[in-house]
């Protein structure tokens, strides 16, 4: 029996839902049932406006084969936990790489390119487009081109770890279609990490267990519960519509058998059960 509830989190129109499933195969199911059912409600088009958070890649791989939806699975890379700027740099390359609809000036904006020199912003033009253009099983040699674009973007904070980091992506199939575009009819799968600055009409936000948001090591260092909630935050606040916040009465781990799962503390803080209503 599902237990269907929700919280407003903005206005009338939007709203977050707190489901408590009674069976594992319950979840990907609820999702491939709401998702045309909010697309008529909310009038919205396309599956790619509907995004699926969770905590790590394991979990966002399990939704991903088990939905009967159409769906891609944006996996984390180790691009993804870093916080130097050549990351950055890297990571917009890529995505610019594979982007068939993007254009050149939407990076060179980000970067605020239009304010160098106009030998150095033509030089990095130069580069991405060789880059655009090269097969991606060739990208793997291109390693010394994205480090060209990137010193002459900031010459000054090059990283060692970054460029290996990059070059393990380049030789990995599976990471290198991280970076490809999500197609219309797809829902997007990704952790709350790699959301970050994203938003979506609709969010289903999974993993809300104890010991998994927060995770386990939370419970006795508050600097990591913060962390943790901040996190969730994240994942609520991606919402423009309607979040979905998903758990369930057991949970999955790698390689291991399933434990009988608790509710995450996050959603009794606050006062949040008083604004808990049924939904049908």
């Amino acid at each position: 029996m599902v237990d269907n509830r929700l919280i407003p989190i903005k206005d009338e129109s939007s709203l977050a839902f707190n489901e408590l499933f009674d069976r594992l195969g319950t979840l990907d199911l609820y999702i491939d049932i709401m998702v045309p059912k909010f697309k008529e409600k909310l009038n919205i088009k396309e599956n790619k406006k509907f995004a699926i958070l969770v905590r790590n890649n394991f979990n966002g791989n399990l939704i991903h084969k088990n939905l009967k939806t159409p769906n891609k699975h944006f996996k984390d890379t180790v691009l993804d936990s870093s916080s130097e700027l050549w990351a950055r740099i890297f990571t917009d390359t890529l995505f610019y790489i594979f982007d068939e609809n993007e254009m050149i000036d939407a990076f060179l904006e980000k970067w605020n390119i239009y304010e160098i020199a106009q030998n150095t912003k033509n030089s990095i033009i130069s580069k991405l487009l060789k880059l655009k253009n090269t097969n991606i099983e060739d990208l793997k040699s291109e390693i010394l081109t994205f480090e060209e674009i990137s010193k002459l973007l900031y010459p000054n904070n090059k990283s060692i770890s970054t460029i290996n980091s990059l070059q393990k992506i380049l030789e990995n199939p599976d990471d290198l279609r991280s970076y490809i575009p999500v197609k219309d009819d797809e829902l997007q799968i990704m952790t709350l990490h790699k959301s970050k600055g994203l938003e979506f009409d609709v969010i289903f936000h999974l993993d809300l267990y104890s010991y998994i948001i927060p995770s386990f090591g939370a419970y006795d260092n508050v600097t990591q519960w913060n962390e943790d909630l901040n996190l969730h935050y994240v994942g609520i606040t991606r919402a423009k519509q309607v979040c979905f916040l998903l758990s369930s009465t057991q949970r999955l781990r790698p390689d291991k058998p399933a434990l009988n799962a608790k509710v995450s503390e996050f959603l009794s803080l606050n006062n949040l059960e008083e604004y808990r209503h049924n939904y049908k």
